[in-house]
């Protein structure tokens, strides 16, 4: 399991289930929807944070299975999850952006929750994200960090790489760049 690419976010000081299609919980029928988690793998203590669950789990193996006890509607369900790696929903796509915007140097892909899970992405697995900026480079001058999700390029949703590669392939005189870090959403410019 892996963070909250696969379901998991904290929430009101205990961990909250939403499950992520096609993840290991997905395949757990009682487990659908939302509940508190109380116990990972036989621990006794209730799950106050998800660092504490993902460590728990971290621990086994993929391929091995572990019990989660939860809380729904006010009853304790066990359920058996098979521990798997996290799951390549959409193709990675991975490019380095070469000179001529702001992203020179700058190697992107699509967002799925392998992705997430490699880069220890913690926000909504969707779209493209700076897997890493090169030393030296022009993404790196600018302030881009691994993590960034590109949501806009001068006015352009940027969904994919391919649409950020068709976005940085414009020669403009300046750029108009929206994108997600930690949570927030920050807008720069830069000049062509």
């Amino acid at each position: 399991l892996y963070s909250k690419t696969s379901g998991l976010f904290a929430c009101a000081s205990r961990v909250v289930l939403e499950i992520t299609e096609r993840s290991s919980l997905d395949r757990v029928t009682d487990v659908k929807g939302r509940a508190q988690a109380l116990r990972a793998m036989g621990y006794k203590i209730a799950i106050d944070d998800l660092g504490s669950l993902n460590y728990r789990l971290a621990t086994k193996k993929i391929g091995t299975t572990a019990s989660l006890d939860f809380i729904r509607k006010g009853k304790t369900f066990r359920a058996k999850v098979a521990l798997a790696a996290a799951p390549e929903t959409v193709p990675r796509d991975q490019l380095t952006l070469g000179d001529g915007s702001p992203f020179a140097g700058a190697t992107v892909a699509n967002l799925s929750p392998a992705v997430a899970d490699e880069i220890a992405y913690n926000d909504d697995p969707n779209g493209a994200v700076i897997v890493s900026v090169a030393d030296g480079s022009a993404a790196q001058r600018v302030g881009f960090r691994r993590g960034d999700r590109v949501l806009e390029v001068n006015g352009v949703e940027v969904a994919t790489t391919k649409a950020l590669l068709s976005v940085v392939g414009q020669q403009t005189g300046r750029w108009l760049v929206r994108i997600k870090r930690d949570g927030k959403v920050i807008e720069r410019q830069f000049r062509g």
